[in-house]
């Protein structure tokens, strides 16, 4: 808007009058449309309530039906009702009539024939028992085993009743007569619960196929009217209401509202004028300013705003386009490093992860091909889910989550196997972040298993240098020794024989020994009784019994379990040998593996072992199986060495025989113990066994 020394420009003016008529003329259509639209909703929200009265009333009317009906028919249950023309039968309908609010009440027979009947003159009464009422509908269908609701009709007194019908049964079930009971229509008491609901603005009516049953006290010549149905008799409810109030109400808010609205429309009005002025001169240009920067919040870096005018609004502008190209230069930069990171991310060869950090934990917001390979998942089912849920670390091993760049082996489930990875933590948040970050998994199992291995290898190396640098040079001397004074008397070549013997089955269980150690091939499923039967028949038992309590399958390496029997029972019998006076000597070596430490020296060519007996069975728990036997049993202090490689107790002992026993274990994944068996000698119990 120019503004001149004599004021507004008369084409300003003009067009500022024009506008104000218009306003004029826009808020006049207004009020008036405000004015309708609450004069038809006050009409909508009478409408409203007096469908709501109708649909109050017809359930009333509902509910005192359905009342009545239910007392009919506990009163036809009564089994005093169908003692027909008895003391017991009249006293019963004389109580019903004094407990309910039924106008009458009678008993009809099987045949029709009204019994008795009561809420009538005695007179009446004796010319109404006896007769015939088999053609009535309520009788027909009572005697049909139906409880029935009559239409309003006209009684022989000439009122109009309702009558409520149930049929009379027998103990079999069969129906042996009528009971009814009538409510009179003409009489206000069964319509008083509705009576409120007339006042001098409403009345009520109810009919019955053009019937009047009951007619409010008021008349209207304007009204609203809403009808409603009774549900179980399909009676009409019709509710009327005065438009007198309601005409009158709208009348006094007509005043009220115009007089508000004329003071709004002289404040627009005022409002109006000055603010032509302002958006001539400033607003104009501040809307084109704030469409620039949604534009800008949008993405749409080509926006001109170009702001004219003033000097400041070119400054204005100036800054505004700088900084639009300011942003667009950066924005082609961002798309450029998103583009790379997405390429990177989908084409890194190991799992990888993007997530959000919330309150509750890590949440997955993106994983790699890679990562659905390894670990099972579908995009749509990692996408949102826990990210410790998703690896599923093994032990709740900690996640190096939000911690910047960072990295630790963690063990995890994979769609195939636990597997150990490599985790590496980086956060993708500006200024360290952490609120987003990514992780890569590299699967390490393999190098972890070749590292597992080296160590039992080394293990397994030095166990040969201390056998090979001491345990054999024993043997050996003795032998030389013996070889030497043979040359004089043969009696000392017994002792070199035993002596090579000892070499050779000391040389045997290292080599076994050193085999063991090697994690176990495929497994497969064993039988507990045939795998221990086949490993006792490859020793000399000498005298001794097995005992397999139960039979179970289980998964295991055929071959090398059965070592593990056989070493176990071998134990078990050369213990066995000793004769009868070391058995029974307190001070005598103990039996099984406790003079040991390992697998004793085959028992001495006609040894026997009376009455030991070696036991196998499952565990209490079922976690696994046990090997025990009835010998005198381990020392306390032998239980922390009992399965050291080379340890023994006994001069003709190799000290391997129970270290092999705990390398087949191992090598399966079971955990092995010794301790007191049942009958006071030494039990092995082996715990983690894979059943079928």
């Amino acid at each position: 808007m120019t503004v001149t020394a004599g004021g507004i420009d008369m084409k300003q003016t003009r067009q500022f009058a024009l506008v104000m008529v218009v306003v004029t003329l826009v808020l006049g259509s207004v009020v008036f449309a405000g004015f309708e639209s609450q004069r038809q909703q006050t009409i909508e929200r009478e409408r409203v309530e007096t469908q709501e009265t109708a649909r109050i009333v017809a359930e009333r009317i509902d509910y005192m039906l359905e009342e009545r009906t239910r007392q009919v028919r506990i009163a036809a249950k009564d089994p005093s009702m169908r003692a027909f023309g008895t003391d017991e039968q009249r006293r019963a309908l004389q109580d019903f009539m004094n407990e309910t609010e039924f106008d009458t009440a009678a008993i009809i027979a099987e045949n029709g024939s009204k019994v008795d009947i009561r809420g009538v003159g005695q007179d009446t009464r004796h010319s109404l028992v006896g007769r015939d009422y088999s053609q009535r509908d309520y009788v027909q269908h009572a005697l049909d085993g139906e409880v029935y609701v009559t239409d309003p009709f006209v009684a022989d007194s000439g009122k109009q009743i309702v009558v409520i019908s149930a049929p009379i049964r027998a103990d079999d079930g069969e129906v042996v007569g009528v009971f009814g009971a009538s409510i009179v229509l003409n009489d206000e008491a069964f319509f008083s619960n509705i009576q409120r609901f007339d006042t001098d603005t409403q009345s009520v009516f109810v009919s019955a196929d053009g019937n009047h049953l009951y007619e409010g006290t008021e008349r209207f010549n304007r009204s609203i009217t809403a009808t409603e149905t009774v549900d179980s008799t399909g009676w009409t409810v019709r509710v009327e209401r005065s438009r007198e109030p309601l005409e009158s109400e709208l009348e006094s808010n007509l005043g009220s509202f115009l007089l508000k609205e004329g003071v709004v429309l002289f404040v627009v009005i005022v409002l109006g004028g000055v603010g032509a002025w302002t958006y001539q001169t400033h607003l104009k240009q501040a809307r084109r300013l704030l469409a620039g920067f949604d534009e800008l919040e949008e993405g749409n870096y080509d926006y001109d705003a170009a702001l004219g005018g003033s000097e400041e609004w070119r400054r204005i502008d100036d800054g505004f386009t700088d900084l639009r190209e300011a942003l667009a230069d950066r924005e082609r930069e961002l798309r450029r490093e998103r583009d790379r990171f997405a390429a990177l991310f989908e084409n890194v060869p190991d799992p990888a992860v993007i997530y959000v950090t919330e309150d509750d934990g890590a949440v997955v917001e993106q994983v790699n091909p890679a990562f659905e390979a390894e670990f099972g998942y579908d995009p749509g089912e990692a996408v949102g889910a826990s990210l410790v849920e998703l690896l599923s670390p093994v032990d709740d091993d900690p996640l190096p989550v939000g911690d910047g760049s960072t990295a630790m082996e963690v063990q995890c489930e994979t769609a195939s196997e636990t597997a150990d990875f490599l985790v590496r933590s980086a956060t993708l948040g500006g200024d360290g972040d952490p609120a987003t970050g990514c992780l890569i998994c590299t699967n390490i199992t393999e190098q972890k298993r070749r590292e597992r291995e080296l160590a039992r290898q080394n293990e397994r190396l030095d166990e040969f240098a201390s056998v090979v640098s001491h345990d054999l040079r024993g043997p050996l001397t003795i032998a030389r020794g013996n070889a030497e004074l043979a040359r004089d008397d043969d009696e000392y070549l017994d002792d070199v024989l035993a002596a090579l013997e000892r070499m050779e089955r000391l040389v045997d269980e290292i080599l076994e020994l050193a085999r063991q150690g090697r994690t176990v091939g495929e497994t497969t499923e064993v039988s507990l009784r045939r795998t221990a039967t086949l490993a006792w028949g490859n020793l000399d038992t000498a005298g001794a019994d097995l005992d397999i309590v139960e039979d179970v399958d289980f998964y295991a390496d055929d071959g090398r379990v059965g070592g593990l029997f056989e070493n176990l029972f071998r134990n078990a019998v050369e213990h066995g040998a000793l004769d009868a006076d070391a058995r029974s000597d307190e001070d005598a070596a103990p039996a099984v593996a406790a003079t040991d430490g390992a697998v004793a020296e085959e028992a001495p060519d006609g040894a026997d072992t009376p009455g030991l007996t070696v036991e196998v069975g499952l565990l209490d728990d079922g976690d696994g199986f046990y090997v025990e036997d009835d010998g005198v049993g381990l020392p306390d202090e032998e239980y922390d060495r009992l399965f050291e490689h080379g340890y023994t107790t006994n001069p003709d002992g190799t000290g391997f025989g129970l270290a092999i026993v705990e390398s087949i274990a191992d090598a399966h994944g079971w955990e092995v113990r010794a301790c007191d068996g049942t009958a006071g000698g030494a039990r092995f119990e082996f715990r983690g066994v894979r059943f079928e």
